[in-house]
């Protein structure tokens, strides 16, 4: 057997209309009533203000008998004939109302039966006045592809009030108010008060093995390919390289007897940092502790060279980008100091010492893959920066998951292709910029998953495209059957009162469906009935009535 859709729906529209009719009342009575009251004494104010006192308290008492009257009208009556309908098709495991929607959408997919959907969407902007220049990634849909219907329109108000050295800043998430799903001024806000904390490549959320370029698959033989990464297309050290790690000297030589020297350097954000002073004859050991007490060169080595006290201290800027060249203040009795960059690094990295370099020949797709572990059914924001040195004419990458080496492209459970593409055209040649997409994995997940990214369509010869701080993580839910959002870290870190707003929009098309979310608590349960936004849909919205 199979449950008759036609004559369920067409007893659910009814139903709605009613519920529509106790509502409009209900919403328009207080502006009646107030049309009434602007009539009372003419151009009398107290007058006014009397009868507004006197009739708002019966007003409000029954604007919040509404919702108990419309459950008791409508909800009970549909939820009855949902039991009743699928008891008397399919008996299930209970007569509960959880077992009878689960049999229904079952039903409905099977008979490729659907409502009118409902179309929500989210556009993020950024506060004027922010220094951080990172980005927030919204999915509208959940992890097995679907999208969620019954997304609250509203204004969510986001700030960053906690923004530490690390870069992993906290954001503060807060919607609109909401109101009971029953009442008569549904909907309102979510009533979302949460928080995200924004990723690095560094951050434990990150699936992406060394997404920070900052380390090679072996530096003496294969220097040109991150470690626990795979170049399957590549001309290693032509098309695709590693950026170097600066090198820097600090040379002492005339032999000084005595004294000390500082040694100076200007992080990213312009400020002078001094090292506490070293003695003339500072060993290895004391230099490099001097110089990782200073913020942004924790992870620096030295190496020293020479005989005492003239030594050479070669410095290895790991985990810097872009580093200044060092400066000395000279108190040493007859010494003399020098300094040089002996190995420089690249301008163009955002964060860590190394980013990945794609130079283009003009012809060569170059691959590269790194294995990530993923769970099934679940929704990813992957997340790239990219910065070019010269803005190419043409190009275009791809980034996807493949189950294997040779390239498979993973679908969703919808079939959908989990793959976004980047216009190489598009890239900055002054800033990275964000490239960002969200994967959906299906119910199985193949042995092996592989994050891949190509160049799918030839870049214009001679030009270099840099890649820094990939990311793959788990996107949060702000709510249930509510937007996914995740947070990333950019160029410029953020700081305390930076601003995001989420200005979420839902057309509201699919009216049976919204209906069916309000007396069967849809949202609540994270379920969706099926649904056509094509206009396909075989149950109309025409049925309200």
């Amino acid at each position: 057997m199979a449950i008759n859709f036609t004559t369920f729906w067409t007893v659910f529209g009814k139903f709605s209309f009613a519920g529509n009719t106790m509502q409009t009342a209900a919403a328009t009575i207080e502006a009646e009533i107030e049309d009434a009251i602007q009539s009372m004494g003419g151009s009398n104010a107290i007058a006014k203000e009397k009868g507004r006192a006197r009739v708002l308290p019966g007003l409000r008492s029954f604007q919040a008998a509404f919702a108990p009257a419309q459950s008791s009208c409508v909800v009970s009556a549909m939820i009855i004939d949902l039991i009743e309908t699928i008891k008397a098709d399919n008996q299930q495991p209970s007569d509960g109302i959880d077992d009878a929607l689960a049999e229904l959408i079952k039903q409905m997919n099977a008979a490729s039966q659907s409502l009118d959907a409902s179309s929500p969407g989210c556009t993020p902007s950024y506060g004027g006045s922010n220094v951080g220049t990172g980005k927030v990634l919204i999915s509208t849909k959940r992890g097995d592809g679907l999208v969620n219907e019954h997304i609250l329109a509203e204004h969510i108000e986001c700030k960053i009030t906690d923004s530490p050295i690390s870069g992993l800043a906290s954001l503060d998430v807060n919607g609109e108010v909401a109101t009971p799903i029953l009442n008569y001024d549904w909907p309102k806000g979510s009533g979302v008060s949460s928080s995200l904390t924004s990723h690095m490549s560094s951050s434990g959320s990150n699936l992406v093995t060394n997404g920070g370029i900052e380390t090679a698959d072996d530096d003496t033989t294969s220097p040109h390919v991150p470690q626990g990464w795979l170049a399957q297309t590549a001309t290693l050290g032509t098309t695709l390289k590693i950026t170097p790690v600066e090198v820097q000297t600090v040379i002492i030589s005339s032999t000084p007897s005595a004294g000390h020297y500082i040694l100076q350097w200007v992080d990213g954000d312009s400020n002078t940092q001094s090292t506490a002073p070293l003695a003339y004859n500072a060993s290895q050991s004391d230099v490099q502790s001097a110089l990782r007490a200073l913020t942004g060169l924790g992870s620096i080595t030295n190496v020293t060279t020479g005989t005492s006290p003239d030594f050479t201290h070669t410095i290895t800027f790991t985990g810097v980008p872009s580093p200044g060249q060092l400066t000395s203040i000279d108190n040493t009795t007859s010494g003399s100091i020098a300094h040089a960059t002996t190995t420089a690094g690249s301008a163009h990295v955002m964060q860590g010492a190394r980013s990945l370099e794609f130079d283009s020949n003009g012809s060569e797709t170059t691959t590269v893959l790194v294995p990530v572990v993923l769970d099934k059914a679940s929704q990813y924001a992957c997340s790239i920066w990219m910065k070019a040195d010269v803005v190419p004419a043409a190009g275009v990458f791809t980034v996807d998951l493949v189950e294997s080496v040779t390239g498979t492209v993973i679908n969703d459970k919808q079939s959908t292709a989990n793959s976004y593409t980047i216009d190489a055209t598009a890239i900055s040649n002054s800033a990275f910029t964000h490239q960002a997409g969200v994967f959906r994995t299906p119910l199985t997940i193949p042995d092996t998953v592989y994050l891949r990214i190509r160049i799918s369509t030839a870049v214009s010869a001679g030009t270099s495209i840099f890649m820094d701080e990939v990311c793959l993580v788990p996107m949060d839910e702000l709510y249930i059957g509510g937007l996914s959002a995740s947070l990333f870290t950019g160029p410029l870190r953020w700081e305390v009162d930076d601003l995001i707003t989420l200005p979420v929009t839902n057309d509201r098309a699919g009216a049976l469906h919204e209906w069916a979310n309000r007396i069967y608590g849809l949202r609540s349960k994270d379920l969706l009935i099926p649904s056509n936004s094509a206009g396909g849909e075989t149950q109309a919205d025409s049925l309200i009535s």
